[in-house]
């Protein structure tokens, strides 16, 4: 019985162990494709790898001299560094000074490094050249000279470079002055040692250089506030064409101007420009814009110094006691005080 339970339990231990293989080594045909193609990668780049250094050669760099020293030195002992330095300074033939101020002074050439066979001569290496235009004579003449009347020429004489002498006639062609001695040395182009040379023979007269001009100071002609028109007023200190026009429209509601101070009333005056103006300010009689208060509606009663209420109360009275026989009987109004009566009469009348 025991043996065959277990032989039983061998059996099917197998099988399953049979089917879980099968299940694992078997691929459908996608997947056996993209096995093979996978292979196919795997050799061409085995393939590419080993075939390009038969066909592709790289060509063999050219140190120069310093990245030579600096790979030996990396590898070098101090002792070695300074051996090389000093072989390679052996390379160079004595160096004179005065090569790069005056070429043509002496026969001595800086040779190329490491011994090669090319060197530098008159025919193939041009030396540094100073510009003229800046080339100062440190020998020119010296005489008194008032810098802001001399020529060109004469600048010249002096020793300035031409550089030096275009820029000063240049400055002083557009107005420029040289007002003391010292100012030489501001011009562009003038050496510091030059301009201490030049300086002790700089005269200037004390009234060369002053052409100041007397200040002009402009005094507007006094306006009549009553017939002046915005041009008239645009003329006075403080007075554009925005407040001239406001003066104007100002005017036309009240009816005419009776005094200079109905100025300051003007909305956007301020008391500073009005106290600027009110020296030229005249008002001569003129003709005033009259309302008749007996024949006025309240919409015709409306004026500056005419509120809504006192409009009202003008023509009520009027309702009551009939039309009005002279002004002065205004006063009998509750509204209307002497204030508001002097201010309103000149702008009303009953006939």
């Amino acid at each position: 019985m025991v043996n065959y339970f277990f032989t039983n339990l061998v059996v099917l231990t197998t099988t399953i162990m049979q089917l879980q293989v099968h299940q694992y080594f078997s691929f459908s045909k996608s997947e056996r494709r993209g096995i093979v193609v996978l292979i196919l990668l795997i050799v061409s780049t085995i393939v590419v790898n080993y075939g390009i250094p038969y066909y592709y050669k790289p060509k063999a760099s050219v140190l120069t001299a310093e990245q030579v020293l600096l790979l030996a030195a990396l590898n070098a002992t101090p002792d070695t560094v300074k051996n090389a330095l000093a072989n390679r300074k052996s390379k160079w033939v004595d160096y004179d000074d005065n090569y790069d101020n005056n070429y043509t002074s002496n026969n001595n050439y800086k040779a190329s490094p490491l011994g090669t066979s090319n060197t530098y001569t008159k025919n193939n290496k041009k030396p540094y050249a100073p510009n003229p235009n800046y080339a100062e004579n440190m020998e020119g003449a010296l005489y008194a000279f008032n810098p802001n009347t001399i020529n060109a020429t004469e600048w010249a004489t002096l020793g300035l470079s031409p550089k030096a002498v275009s820029n000063i006639i240049n400055y002083l062609s557009k107005g420029g002055q040289i007002r003391q001695p010292d100012d030489i040395a501001k011009i562009y182009g003038i050496s510091p040692e030059m301009a201490a040379r030049l300086m002790p023979y700089i005269t200037i007269p004390a009234t060369n250089y002053i052409t100041t001009k007397a200040p002009t100071t402009y005094t507007p002609s006094a306006i009549d506030i009553s017939t002046a028109d915005t041009t008239a007023w645009k003329k006075l200190p403080g007075i554009g064409a925005t407040l001239a026009m406001r003066i104007l429209m100002y005017k036309t509601r009240l009816g005419g101007f009776i005094n200079t101070s109905q100025i300051a009333e003007v909305y956007g005056m301020p008391d500073s420009t009005y106290q600027k103006i009110k020296p030229y300010l005249l008002h001569r009689q003129g003709n005033l814009t009259t309302i008749n208060i007996n024949t006025s509606s309240i919409t015709m009663l409306q004026h500056p110094y005419i509120t809504k209420a006192v409009a009202n109360n003008i023509i009520q009275y009027r309702n009551q006691h009939g039309n009005y026989t002279n002004l002065e009987q205004l006063k009998n109004l509750a509204l209307i005080t002497n204030e508001v009566y002097n201010k309103i009469a000149p702008y009303l009348s009953v006939n």
